[in-house]
């Protein structure tokens, strides 16, 4: 406001001096040119929004995770199931989906002893071919499945996944286990485990659900939200005064739990959503 007056005071000095000409054209020429700057502006973020979109091979209408964690019979481990869920159109031809966890230490998720298992797989797509799931493997940082589509994928295919994964050894279970792992990249709130998404395709309906039963003795739970190593603090607000993200007890086959929940539409692409918890001291499990 205070700008306009000195420019209004600024063109009324002008004016005295100014031939008519000059002053139609200072009066019509600025006001044309903040409004073609705008619109140029405007223009450049919908053309970028177009190609960030068609640069990507899919777009998710669901994106839906839950894990379940449980007691492993390793000491100071817990197990967990996933339960995920896939609703997706293809935008560019695609051969295979893959889905993958990191593994912090080589005591993770161990193949040999305790190997993971998918169960209850199902796969759709709209037109016509096979998919195929191939069993999980593993690497040095990650534990991955692919799901595979013969002939691939064409633009405009609608497909639908659903998986169940039973990963033994999953997460430490004590404090004292958690400390004897090495620290991550971007440090979480305090001394907690976590769960993490990255949402790297657009995502119209975003679910992410972790469920510790009680006698694993989780507390301080919450969630972090990064992007480009940084903690993207208005998505956690948002999350917060939109009621996103919500913690609650529940039971669950007869056992009392707590439900970590993030149900998000259209959540920003390349944001990373971790749920944590802290864990209990060795001591208070005996």
């Amino acid at each position: 406001m205070a700008t306009g007056l000195e420019s209004t005071a600024a063109i009324a000095s002008l004016a005295t001096r100014l031939p008519g000409w000059v002053l139609s054209a200072v009066l019509v020429g600025v006001p044309l040119l903040t409004f073609s700057f705008h619109e140029w502006k405007v223009s450049r973020q919908l053309r970028d929004q177009v190609i960030r979109l068609y640069h990507y091979d899919r777009k998710y209408e669901l994106h839906s995770s839950q894990w379940v964690m449980r007691k492993s019979t390793v000491h100071g481990y817990w197990d967990a199931t996933n339960y995920s869920e896939r609703e997706f159109t293809c935008l560019n031809p695609m051969r295979s989906m893959k889905w993958e966890i990191n593994r912090r230490t080589d005591d993770d998720m161990p193949f040999v002893d305790h190997p993971p298992a998918l169960r209850d797989c199902s796969v759709t797509r709209s037109g016509d071919g096979v998919c195929v799931f191939r069993e999980p493997h593993k690497s040095r940082t990650s534990l991955a499945f692919r799901v595979e589509f013969d002939p691939m994928l064409r633009p405009g295919e609608e497909v639908s996944v659903k998986w169940e994964l039973d990963v033994p050894v999953y997460k430490p279970g004590t404090l004292e286990m958690l400390r004897k792992r090495p620290a991550p990249q971007i440090p979480p709130p305090g001394e907690v485990e976590f769960t993490t998404t990255d949402c790297e395709y657009p995502i119209q309906e975003f679910v992410k659900e972790v469920v510790i039963p009680d006698d694993l003795m989780s507390s301080r739970h919450g969630v972090q939200v990064l992007r480009r190593h940084n903690e993207l603090t208005e998505e956690q607000d948002y999350l917060r005064d939109t009621d996103s993200f919500k913690i609650f007890r529940s039971t669950r086959n007869g056992v009392s739990v707590w439900v970590l929940r993030i149900q998000r539409h259209n959540p920003p692409i390349k944001a990373a959503y971790r749920i944590y918890w802290q864990l209990p001291h060795e001591d208070a499990l005996m």
